[in-house]
């Protein structure tokens, strides 16, 4: 009955922790989100308030950022934290803006920066024409500097001054990112394929231990079928833990090698 009641409760340990687990892949994907617009549109203080520190340099001059800055933004959704690339590049230019050699590179810099991004965040100040953007990145349109006169009122608007809009824009990026969390919380599995399928060949073992003997250790069932069903539970964790039986040497040993020469 003792054993029965272990293997039961160890049984629903690891079912919760399996249920709650998430694939390692997801894990590695990380969002890129970029803020791009025309030169002096308030991408930089955006980006300041967004990662909540001074990061980058905020000046009424053109050209002030002049590369692309990428900082890890973390955002709670209901489920967890979804972490993102959140970059800042150069004011977006056309194709047909004269500048010389450093302004061409920061130009190309910042088209490569939107065409690999998942997300771009179109940064448009009040009385401003849109920014026509390169590549198929989706598109999320924001009005900065709300708080003055001519500001849009077609998309959300967005004023560093007074902080209005902010909080709408990060639940706009988690529902355009897919609001699925890729930062673990306590207690959570990040697993491999490999994890998964060793533990789920754990937790069958354990089921037929406990079937065996009967969720009470009612029953009497032949020991060694028991004790069988157990060494199978153990074999398969020492696979994650690394430990390693002499069965386990012995058996590799005859697989790959004549011993007899």
């Amino acid at each position: 009955p003792d054993l029965a009641a272990a293997l039961v409760e160890a049984i629903g340990d690891l079912e919760r922790r399996l249920d709650d687990a998430v694939a390692i892949e997801r894990l590695e994907s990380v969002p890129r989100v970029v803020l791009a617009g025309a030169a002096n549109a308030g991408k930089s203080s955006l980006f300041n308030r967004l990662i909540g520190r001074e990061r980058m340099v905020v000046a009424p001059v053109s050209g002030t950022t002049r590369d692309v800055v990428v900082e890890s933004l973390q955002l709670e959704t209901d489920t967890g934290e979804l972490e993102i690339l959140l970059s800042d590049l150069a004011g977006f230019e056309p194709d047909d803006a004269e500048g010389g050699l450093i302004e061409e590179s920061m130009q190309r810099v910042a088209r490569e920066a939107i065409e690999q991004a998942d997300l771009v965040i179109r940064c448009t100040p009040p009385d401003t024409r849109r920014i026509d953007l390169p590549g198929e990145a989706r598109v999320l349109d924001i009005t900065t500097r709300s708080d003055l006169a001519g500001a849009r009122h077609d998309v959300l608007e967005v004023s560093i001054v007074s902080g209005a809009g902010l909080e709408e824009l990060k639940q706009r990026l988690i529902s355009a990112l897919g609001a699925t969390p890729n930062v673990l919380s306590a207690g959570v599995f990040a697993l491999s394929l490999r994890h998964r399928d060793t533990l789920t060949r754990t937790l069958e073992s354990m089921r037929e231990s406990a079937r065996l003997l009967g969720e009470d250790g009612s029953r009497t069932p032949p020991v060694e079928l028991v004790a069988a069903c157990l060494r199978d539970t153990l074999d398969a964790l020492g696979e994650l833990v690394g430990r390693v039986t002499p069965d386990a040497v012995l058996e590799h040993v005859f697989a790959r090698f004549c011993v007899g020469k």
